[in-house]
């Protein structure tokens, strides 16, 4: 049987699904390229409402939301609680480590005219859309906007 003959018997399905994975993927990666690197930006305009936050890692694994003016302690969170809070803090404090910056300086948390939550790492220029998480774990950090009653 010729090389010719055993190409025939080959599907050709499978071979076409590769080619166009291959090809999809050497689009996105030309196309991220010619684009530039990934930014993180705020929406345009003017916060609605805003908060400077410090999060504080306490001993058998509290973690402590501040207010960053006051002092304040707004909410802390026991071992097993406050997940989305929990690694959404640690993904900013790997940033942070990589330039030795502390948990000391604040971060701005703020609600937008259009709907949007975020949260900004002033020291590294970070900002993680919040609301992009979904409502229930955006309101975990938007409650913190909320005076307490």
């Amino acid at each position: 049987m010729t090389l010719g003959d055993r190409l025939k018997r080959l599907p050709i399905l499978p071979f076409a699904i590769m080619a166009g994975i291959i090809l999809f993927g050497a689009h996105t990666a030309v196309e991220g390229m010619r684009r530039g690197p990934i930014r993180d930006i705020l929406p345009a305009g003017q916060p609605l409402q805003q908060r400077a936050l410090i999060f504080e890692d306490a001993s058998k694994g509290i973690v402590a939301v501040r207010d960053a003016d006051t002092g304040e302690e707004l909410e802390t969170f026991g071992r097993g609680e406050g997940m989305f809070l929990r690694s959404a803090m640690r993904s900013f404090a790997a940033n942070r480590r990589d330039i030795h910056v502390g948990p000391e300086e604040p971060f701005d948390l703020a609600a937008w005219p259009g709907g949007e939550l975020t949260l900004r790492d002033p020291v590294t220029g970070r900002v993680m859309t919040l609301t992009a998480f979904g409502a229930r774990n955006a309101e975990t950090f938007r409650n913190y906007l909320q005076p307490k009653s």
